[in-house]
């Protein structure tokens, strides 16, 4: 019965959101805008830019499988649950054949109906996290002193698998971001700049 009944649903969807509410960490969600860029690349004048084929600087990288053109245009304040808050999970910073790497990960706990109302109000029709998206993580503090950035990776959302009948937490598995080709535009200075 408990687990069909809306009103036991909706009391304990809210008492999540409390939770997430009070005791949650401020945190900054940066959805990523995929741009189709055709500009010159190169900054070539007219005559010499039909030689050059500029298209290429637009659309899916086929041997990354990404997009070059990903910019992060605004930042939504909420709220989340850290999950593991004595130290960053994840194989830290490792040395393979590849290089070297920094893989700590943490993860973050935040309410689903309230991330999509939120999400709603400020524009954006989404139903989940995506994957590639940024979160600005103000009390965690990166070596140059500055706030630091972290990419979601994973967005699990069966974490709490079905409680009273319903998913109410998006669990967001989230790794140290590497700037390669991005572009920040949020229009919060102290953001941009980072």
């Amino acid at each position: 019965f408990l687990y069909t009944d809306q009103d036991t649903q909706n009391t304990y969807r809210s008492l999540v959101a409390e939770v997430v509410d009070l005791y949650g960490i401020p945190i900054r969600y940066l959805p990523k805008t995929i741009t189709t860029n055709t500009t010159d690349p190169f900054g070539l004048d007219a005559q010499f830019g039909k030689d050059v084929d500029i298209s290429s600087n637009s659309g899916l990288n086929e041997i990354y499988g990404e997009d070059v053109n990903i910019s992060y245009n605004d930042s939504v304040p909420m709220k989340a649950i850290l999950e593991n808050f004595n130290n960053y999970d994840g194989t830290h910073n490792l040395f393979s054949k590849f290089g070297f790497s920094m893989e700590d990960e943490i993860t973050l706990s935040i309410e689903t109906e309230s991330w999509r109302n939120l999400m709603e109000r400020c524009g954006y029709n989404m139903q989940k996290p995506e994957e590639g998206d940024l979160i600005l993580f103000e009390l965690a503090i990166a070596k140059n002193g500055r706030p630091q950035i972290f990419e979601i990776s994973y967005c699990n959302e069966s974490a709490t698998y079905f409680a009273f009948g319903q998913l109410m937490v998006f669990k967001l598995n989230c790794t140290v971001w590497e700037y390669s080709h991005e572009k920040l535009n949020t229009g919060h200075v102290e953001i941009d700049n980072l």
